[in-house]
Order: C-alpha cells, then structure tokens, then sequence
C-alpha cells in the first residue's frame, strides 16, 4: 500500500459514518510511518560516520543537498526529516 492509498482510505474513514468502513490496519501503519518520516529527524550519517552520507530511510544520499549545495532539512527521494547535528530548519 502506498501512502497516498492509505490517505485516500483513512480520509474515506473519517469522512464516512459508517463504521464498516474504518481503515484496515495497513493504511494506519503506512499513514503512521508517513508521518514519523515528516517529524523525526534522523541522522544522514549512517553509524556516526561523517564520510558517507545516505538517508535513513531509503539510502539516497543524492537528493540530501539543493542544487546550490545547502542541506535540505528533508530527503528529497522520501521526504525524512534530516537532523544535520545543528540549529533546527
């Protein structure tokens, strides 16, 4: 399931009242995971090593940097959140 299918099926629950048709326990976790990548920041430096630099979440290191070269405060593959170890963005 995609997390744009358990948004179409979590926004047909709530929007619903019928409660036969509540979300099936996939949507909720895809939908859960979805957000816990927006708001927990993780490091892009896997196992505290700061010469390789990959997303936690899907491995890209490719689309952690803009085109101008400045961090970007998320993945730009899956949308993590990037905690760089400085000020908050």
């Amino acid at each position: 399931m995609t997390t744009d299918d358990a948004i179409a099926e979590i926004t047909h629950y709530m929007r619903s009242d019928a409660w036969c048709d509540a979300p099936s326990n996939e949507a909720c976790e895809v939908a859960l995971a979805a957000l816990q990548a927006h708001y927990e920041k993780e490091s892009p430096y896997p196992d505290g090593d700061t010469s390789i630099i990959a997303c936690p979440r899907c491995g890209s290191g490719e689309f952690l940097y803009n085109e101008d070269g400045a961090e970007n405060a998320y993945c730009g593959q899956c949308g993590q959140a990037i905690d760089w170890g400085g000020e908050d963005k």
